[in-house]
């Protein structure tokens, strides 16, 4: 049960080795089948995936989850 009201702030480069950490568990990696390559794309958030955000679900200060959205138009997805 959240201690607080979730939210969402923006992904940092402090936050990749807890994402890595995350990415590798074994059921993440059912959903998340190549975490080098989302690790590269956060990594990469600031220029080739500039058009995707990156988020880490907050509760209170403790850091929970992650998520992302973008524009398919963006993409190139129709």
């Amino acid at each position: 049960m959240c201690e607080q009201p979730l939210y969402l702030r923006p992904i940092e480069d402090g936050d990749i080795a807890l994402l890595e950490k995350w990415l590798n568990k074994p059921y993440i990696l059912r959903w998340y089948e190549d975490p080098a390559a989302w690790i590269d794309e956060i990594e990469q958030r600031n220029g080739s995936f500039a058009f995707i955000n990156h988020f880490i679900v907050m509760d209170g200060s403790r850091s929970i989850g992650f998520c992302q959205y973008y524009d398919c138009y963006k993409a190139g997805e129709e």
